[in-house]
């Protein structure tokens, strides 16, 4: 029996085609799955409310029409476009048949239990099989982080924050972000901004990681976490004339599809 199944994950991939398949597959074995992973797609940011982004700028941000962290329109838009995609290509495998619905027990969806990959998931289901009832499937409680989808690091021993400390500072140091951080700084005009004026952070470079217990036990880095967050939505906060003009990436979190054989 052939089955598809779609589900929700994190990010990445992993895509067996069929030549890939005929050179590495011994004989006799039988495609089982083919897995999957990718993010959520265009939100909008987290600009309000106290955020380390509205702390980090004494200006407004721009105003969406959607809350922050909330699957835009356009977002919804690309990811039917997405999912017509991926279904022509599994069309094109014979893994799915085009202009038919697939049976019930043969497709399974599901997302992590927040509102962008939840919407993430029921507009690629969209633009895969238009017209289907397939259902997304996520955990009751919304707005809530499945610990599917939520690895944490469990070790908060000081020795493990000390090597983690020490790895991310080798890291980062390697990037040679210091001009990038420096420029960042002045369009957000950082020296005036909350965070340096009420909590003395006043440089994005100078600062030190370390480490933190955060919710769930989960360990995180508390500088690391505010300068990366600043760097990786920074296309989020230009104007939606911007965003429409040209489309900055493709998101979607939290969001894997599996196919197989059985």
């Amino acid at each position: 029996m052939k089955k598809l199944i779609l589900a929700a994950a994190v990010a990445g991939a992993v895509l067996l085609s069929s030549a890939a398949q005929a050179q590495t597959t011994p004989e006799g074995y039988q495609l089982q799955q083919v897995l999957m992973m990718s993010r959520h797609n265009l939100r909008a940011p987290l600009a309000n409310n106290g955020s380390v982004l509205e702390q980090s700028t004494p200006n407004q941000w721009p105003e969406w029409d959607v809350p922050g962290g909330q699957l835009t329109t356009k977002g919804g838009v690309l990811e039917i476009y997405m999912g017509h995609y991926m279904r022509e290509w599994l069309a094109e495998l014979g893994m799915v048949t085009s202009g038919e619905c697939p049976t019930p027990d043969t497709v399974y969806t599901y997302a992590n239990s927040l509102q962008r990959t939840v919407a993430t998931a029921q507009f690629f289901i969209t633009g895969a099989f238009p017209g289907c009832d397939i259902p997304v499937h996520h955990q009751e409680k919304m707005g809530t982080m499945d610990p599917t989808f939520n690895p944490v690091i469990t070790d908060d021993s000081a020795a493990f924050s000390q090597k983690a400390v020490q790895a991310m500072e080798k890291e980062r140091s390697q990037m040679q972000l210091d001009d990038s951080y420096q420029l960042l700084a002045q369009m957000t005009d950082y020296k005036d901004s909350p965070s340096c004026k009420e909590k003395q952070q006043c440089s994005l470079t100078e600062a030190k990681d370390a480490f933190r217990e955060g919710a769930n036990k989960q360990v995180m880095s508390s500088q690391a976490d505010s300068l990366i967050k600043i760097s990786r939505i920074w296309a989020d906060f230009l104007s939606r004339k911007h965003i429409e003009s040209a489309y900055l990436g493709y998101f979607f979190h939290h969001f894997w599809c599996y196919s197989g054989f059985y």
